[in-house]
């Protein structure tokens, strides 16, 4: 009798173990070729984050293309998959126009976790600043105001960023609204009262170089004026081509935004910066954040009073037309190919950065 119940624990051990061998195998996602998640039809990769992978797809009933972010089956424990829920959740909350649109959240039948979100179809700030160096400063302006419009709603929904940095920032071309600009990513969002944040220990909150200075010394203190002090990084490198605070190492990056001044952006430029841009982009970077325009809508009132004054290098809408008719004639992708929400254009290129790679040199310090 004995013998038995022996073998028929062992027989149960066997099957419990077979079917979470099948589950789990089910669940991996193929390294090659197109596959299902819930309603959408996988096409193929686009990039790769600490905690997800984003593809691309198509809705199976909708047709409707669409950029997928599922968790990476490395990272599927239990605190993990609840950080990809409140990632899914927080971004659920967002809608406004230059936010990436949140469409749904499932899980398959295997215990995959997805959500669907807008599939924006252009290029991240960082490889813009690749292909062009320091740009004309009522680009950068128009761009800034965009980010900052994105950040004011959500910040009015209670809602920090806390990773506002190039590769987070799509700029697309839509009809009518050349160099138009979604803000993606709130993986690191921190809502401002009643929510437990979560991390994994020892893990890293935000981006070393665009780290406000009470960032760095405790995440407590992180508000809407942090934010506001990313976004004025996020100009320096718009206007410069390099970040405010260089270092050899992590801990000089760090201590230079609690401690250096930064330089003004005008002093390492060639063009002419208008001097009401660049007070904006100083009041962004002061160390305090009581100092700071208080958070997105107060930066965007901030950057609308800014004016390019004659001398400064102008953006027209039909400058932006006719660059984004170069640069996609140049990148058009063949059969298979294409960019959307985190794919370069690395194919693009235009005579203006051309020219600044003969000078000598754009850094590269906020271009990787």
């Amino acid at each position: 009798m004995q013998l038995l119940i022996l073998l028929a624990a062992g027989l149960t051990v066997v099957v419990v173990g077979l079917l979470a061998w099948r589950r789990a195998k089910r669940a991996a996602i193929p390294a090659t070729g197109s596959f299902r998640v819930g309603p959408y039809w996988v096409e193929r990769k686009l990039g790769e984050g600490g905690m997800g992978t984003v593809f691309e797809g198509r809705h199976d009933a909708l047709g409707r293309r669409t950029a997928i972010k599922v968790i990476r089956p490395n990272v599927r424990d239990r605190d993990h998959e609840a950080r990809f829920d409140r990632e899914a959740r927080l971004t659920s909350e967002l809608s406004h126009p230059n936010t990436v649109a949140f469409y749904e959240y499932g899980r398959t039948d295997e215990g995959l976790r997805y959500y669907a979100m807008e599939l924006v179809e252009g290029m991240t700030l960082s490889q813009l600043l690749k292909l062009e160096g320091p740009l004309p400063a009522s680009r950068a302006l128009n761009i800034l105001r965009q980010v900052a419009a994105s950040l004011a709603h959500a910040h009015a929904k209670g809602l920090v960023h806390r990773d506002i940095k190039p590769e987070n920032i799509m700029l697309s071309h839509r009809e009518g609204h050349p160099d138009w600009v979604k803000v993606l990513d709130f993986g690191l969002a921190k809502r401002l009262e009643g929510e437990l944040i979560l991390s994994s220990a020892g893990m890293q909150i935000g981006t070393p170089e665009f780290m406000a200075p009470e960032m760095i010394e405790g995440p407590l203190a992180v508000g809407p004026a942090t934010d506001v002090y990313a976004v004025g990084v996020l100009a320096y490198c718009l206007l410069t081509g390099e970040t405010p605070f260089q270092g050899r190492n992590l801990g000089e990056v760090l201590n230079a935004h609690r401690f250096e001044a930064p330089i003004p952006p005008s002093l390492k430029r060639i063009a002419a910066l208008p001097l009401d841009l660049e007070r904006v982009v100083m009041n962004c970077l002061k160390k305090s954040p009581r100092e700071r325009y208080c958070d997105g809508f107060a930066l965007l009132k901030a950057l609308d009073a800014c004016h390019c004054a004659p001398g400064a290098e102008q953006w027209s809408d039909e400058d932006a037309e006719r660059w984004w008719l170069r640069s996609l004639r140049a990148a058009a992708p063949s059969k298979g190919e294409g960019g959307a929400n985190c794919d370069a254009r690395q194919r693009v290129t235009t005579p203006l950065r051309e020219e600044r790679r003969r000078e000598g040199g754009v850094s590269s310090s906020c271009l990787s």
